[in-house]
């Protein structure tokens, strides 16, 4: 019971996750400078005592592109995170593993099969 109450929240913040990351990209850019500039307006506030024109382009530039960076990061890092536990609840790992290894020349599966396929052509040429 506690493993489907946690699948299925999971399930549920992957899919708000993947709205929401839809609905920052379907913004203009002029929506997207604006919520960056509140934001960033705050943590100067909060970090600095400052406020913005006090600071000059350049370093409102810098900071406004890490605001950018981190924002994108932490996005896509709580996609893979709801994700990633939502699959681990269903305990595909080894199946993952396995199948992505059929597609790596240097695994063991896939050679394996290859050796098997001359084994049974070497052993019909003996007979």
């Amino acid at each position: 019971m506690k493993k489907m109450i946690l699948r299925w929240s999971l399930f549920f913040l992957t899919l708000c996750t993947m709205i929401m990351i839809f609905c920052f990209s379907s913004e203009s850019g002029e929506e997207s400078a604006a919520a960056s500039d509140g934001i960033m307006a705050l943590l100067i506030r909060g970090f600095s005592g400052k406020e913005m024109n006090e600071l000059s382009e350049k370093e409102l530039g810098t900071i406004s592109l890490i605001i950018r960076k981190l924002a994108h990061f932490s996005e896509f890092f709580l996609l893979g995170a709801f994700s990633g536990g939502f699959i681990r609840t269903y305990n595909m790992k080894p199946f993952v593993l396995h199948f992505h290894q059929h597609f790596a020349l240097s695994m063991r599966p896939l050679m394996s099969f290859i050796s098997f396929l001359f084994r049974e052509e070497t052993e019909a040429r003996l007979m």
